[in-house]
């Protein structure tokens, strides 16, 4: 009896090591920082009609502070608009938006948000690239 007793004892201890090894991969999980995305625009990406005199904004996944030039705004491509943005760079926000003024009519606008000028406010993680996305602007008389 006292051989099996022995015997036994790694696989007593045995559960014990899988728990602290499953804990720590738990742990492990929780710590992996993901990197900021954004989540929705406005305009959205494709949208038609825009009125020139609106204004861009862009909402990311975290908290995130942006260096310049983190958004480029060209209306038509090629062609930088200038724009302020609120809250003030770098922001630490999850919400941006581009102030440009009065935009060209029945154009096709794009915004770039510069994924290397881009990081969560935690762990300085980037984006893993660029997001792109247009618009048009509408008639106005």
């Amino acid at each position: 009896m006292r051989k099996l007793v022995l015997a036994l004892c790694p696989l007593i201890a045995m559960p014990s090591l899988l728990a602290a090894q499953l804990v720590s991969a738990r742990l492990a999980l929780l710590t992996f920082d993901t990197p900021p995305m954004v989540t929705s625009t406005i305009p959205a990406n494709g949208a038609t009609g825009v009125p020139p005199g609106s204004t861009v904004t862009v909402n990311f996944s975290k908290a995130v502070n942006i260096t310049a030039p983190g958004f480029k705004l060209e209306c038509p491509a090629g062609t930088s608009v200038g724009f302020t943005v609120s809250p003030a760079l770098p922001g630490g926000a999850t919400s941006f938006v581009l102030h440009p003024g009065n935009l060209p009519q029945t154009t096709i606008c794009t915004v770039t948000v510069v994924a290397s000028q881009v990081a969560d406010v935690g762990a300085g993680t980037h984006m893993p690239a660029d997001y792109v996305f247009s618009f048009k602007t509408a008639f106005s008389e």
